[in-house]
């Protein structure tokens, strides 16, 4: 038989036990309320149950004669609890009480079972009629006729009487209905000896973690903070599970009361889950098995959002996840003890007992167990037994660390003891090595003393020698540089205009557009003859400018009408312009560059505007003359490069020019202590110059 066929039949087995019906008696017993024993009566074997399947009788319509006839028995009279598993039910519980003494009994009826959604009991009061105390987990606290974690109703017969008691349970967990009748004086000593378990529980937790977390303070160690996690989520889980939390957190959150415990615990295995990884280092030890643990944890974050969206339809299948969840740390816990890590021995003995109470308490969930106190604390027992044996292995494991550093440390005074003796050994013999070799080195040194001084002399006049051929060798390659550059230009540039003349100097009748052809292309030449000498002047230093009173207006006209195209121009001078001290032709060469160059590389037929007005710059009156101009077939000039020497736009070979246009107009304006700039602002290109007064 595989498997896969043994689990589906234990899985098939577990279902039918949950899906058991309730096995019927004809008869109801009544309790008599004339014990005199202090110790409690567990109603199980009492009880009268109707299942109201689809919750909807209300109390009026139990109270019909045809109902009596459908109550039927609790079998099982030995369970300490009435359970129904997980239901979506709601069950009626009729329980009749008989007086026979001749005073009246009062008596506290207890149901031991914090996390029930709804708990009511209807009570006849002496007249007969019925009082509804209606209360619950998604109740406020106050609901409770008697401020108990559990649910807890005073009962009051009179003498000689009898009464018949009706209490409706309805719940999205587990339903145990632990019922028991107290006197009342023996209920308020159990009732003080149970807060005082539960105070001790808590408070041995709550020392865990506060000890813990100073641990992780001080050492700096996660594991502890790991600890620290799971310590506390478990606390919180048992607390809500308990009914602690909703005693001592007095909110009206009905949502987050049907919630928290499911949260508490789902959380508790998260924690856990990732202090198991940090203790026994899975990643290491069982790597295949990590990715697991990794997927777990992922999976139970899931289940938090799906326990938001329907918990009640959720509440029984987290049970088997919770189940599923334990088999596979065991697992991994017994594994790594196999492969003999130290932590995992005490992890294993920690976490069985935690399985143990874990795996009774989810079997009681499911139904699989009877309801009894060792089934419904069971867990709360594991846990503070593994907390304790987890924090015996956080202690283990902080003796071992400190033996091992403990260790090291011995090692490593062992291993500088023999350094320093080998140390002394070493300095005595190199002592003795040193002042021989001192000897022999004195005599050394006098003789390199002399032999060092030439040398350093005769490095000098080699440095000396060598900086300056260098010098010299980078002032030849710069000039040939230049020289290839400017030939080169000049080939290009001059070829062209030279055609021009050759073929008008061949025509036998040149006619007058071959002759302007011809007088133009010489006037080309000797602009870019002229412009080289200029550059080479400049160069040189051998231009110094001649100031005086320059109209800028008059110059700016006069080369409008000598230009090769005076129609395009659009001159746009202020009023009035100062006239600034400067050198004349300097200035004329710089407008003429500018205007040439607007025209040359403008768009075709486009107009070149030209402005002047005064400005200041820099603390000092000037006049600042702007040549705009659309661009043309040639595009834009590299504005890092566009008044650097011999410099041209890669599309601009098509028209004459030497490259030293704007160069010259750079270092005249600078000669003239003025300034010129470029900037495109999207559609025009923009030259301005300031000439100071």
């Amino acid at each position: 038989m595989s498997r896969l066929s043994v689990f589906f039949r234990l899985l098939v087995a577990a279902f039918l036990c949950v899906l058991q019906p309730i096995n019927a008696k004809a008869d109801t017993p009544v309790v008599s309320l004339d014990w005199r024993d202090s110790a409690p009566l567990s109603l199980t074997g009492y009880f009268a149950v109707l299942e109201d399947a689809g919750a909807s009788l209300a109390f009026a319509d139990i109270q019909q004669n045809d109902m009596a006839s459908r109550f039927t028995t609790w079998s099982s009279s030995d369970d300490e609890a009435i359970n129904f598993s997980y239901s979506r039910s709601a069950f009626w519980l009729r329980l009749t009480l008989r007086n026979d003494s001749a005073t009246i009994q009062e008596r506290m009826l207890e149901i031991g079972k914090s996390r029930l959604s709804s708990v009511q009991l209807y009570q006849p009061d002496a007249a007969g009629i019925y009082r509804a105390w209606i209360t619950g987990d998604l109740l406020a606290f106050d609901t409770r006729p008697y401020k108990n974690r559990f649910f807890v109703f005073p009962v009051r017969l009179a003498a000689h009487s009898e009464q018949v008691l009706y209490l409706r349970v309805q719940s999205d967990s587990a339903i145990f209905i632990p019922a028991r009748l107290w006197p009342t004086s023996a209920y308020y000593a159990y009732e003080r000896n149970d807060y005082l378990a539960q105070a001790l529980y808590f408070g041995m937790a709550a020392g865990m973690i506060l000890f813990n977390l100073l641990l992780f303070i001080a050492l700096r160690d996660v594991i502890y903070l790991l600890y620290v996690g799971f310590s506390s989520t478990m606390a919180y889980a048992l607390a809500a599970q308990n009914g602690l939390v909703k005693e001592f957190l007095p909110m009206d959150l009905p949502f987050f009361w049907s919630l928290h415990s499911s949260f508490g615990f789902t959380l508790t295995l998260v924690s856990f889950l990732l202090f198991m990884r940090f203790m026994l280092k899975t990643w290491e030890t069982v790597p295949r098995f990590d990715r697991w643990l990794k997927a777990l944890v992922g999976l139970h974050l899931l289940s938090l959002v799906g326990f938001v969206i329907a918990l009640p339809s959720l509440a029984q299948p987290a049970q088997v996840l919770y189940l599923i969840t334990m088999l596979v740390i065991m697992g991994v816990g017994v594994l790594c003890a196999f492969r003999r890590q130290r932590s995992a021995y005490f992890f294993v003995a920690a976490f069985v007992i935690l399985f143990v109470s874990g795996v009774v308490t989810s079997l009681a969930g499911l139904g699989l167990l009877p309801a009894n106190f060792f089934t419904m604390y069971a867990l709360q027992f594991g846990s503070g037994m593994e907390m304790l044996l987890l924090a015996f292995a956080l202690a283990d494991r902080f003796i071992v660390i400190r033996r091992e550093k403990e260790r090291a440390q011995k090692e490593a005074l062992e291993a500088q003891f023999l350094l320093v003796e080998n140390l002394k050994s070493s300095e005595r013999m190199l002592e003795e090595r040193v002042v021989q070799r001192t000897a022999e080195l004195q005599a050394s040194n006098n003789k390199l003393a002399s032999t060092l001084d030439d040398l350093q002399l005769t490095q000098k006049q080699l440095i000396a020698s060598e900086k300056l051929a260098l010098h010299g060798q980078q002032l030849a390659t710069q000039s040939l540089a230049e020289q290839r550059q400017f030939m080169d230009m000049l080939n290009h540039e001059l070829k062209t205009p030279m055609s021009v003349v050759r073929i008008s100097l061949e025509m036998e009748n040149p006619g007058g557009s071959a002759k302007h052809d011809a007088l133009h292309a010489l006037k080309e030449m000797d602009a870019i003859v002229e412009r080289c000498l200029q550059a080479d002047q400049l160069h040189h230093s051998q231009l110094t400018p001649h100031r005086q009173a320059c109209d800028v207006k008059a110059i700016l006209v006069e080369l409008c009408s000598i230009s090769a195209a005076p129609q395009r121009i659009a001159i746009e001078p202020a009023e009035t312009l100062p006239e600034p001290e400067t050198d004349r032709l300097f200035l004329h060469i710089i407008l003429s560059n500018l205007i040439d160059n607007a025209l040359k590389y403008g768009a075709r037929d486009s107009v070149v505007r030209i402005h002047a007005k005064p400005r200041e710059q820099g603390g000092r009156r000037g006049i600042m003359v702007g040549v705009v101009n659309v661009p043309g077939s040639v595009g834009l000039p590299d504005p890092e490069k566009v008044f650097e020497k011999y410099y041209r736009s890669p599309r601009a070979h098509g028209k004459s020019g030497a490259g030293l246009g704007l160069y010259l107009v750079k270092r005249m304006a600078e000669i003239l202590e003025g300034s010129i700039s470029y900037s495109f602002n999207g559609a025009e290109i923009n030259f301005e110059l300031w000439i100071p007064c």
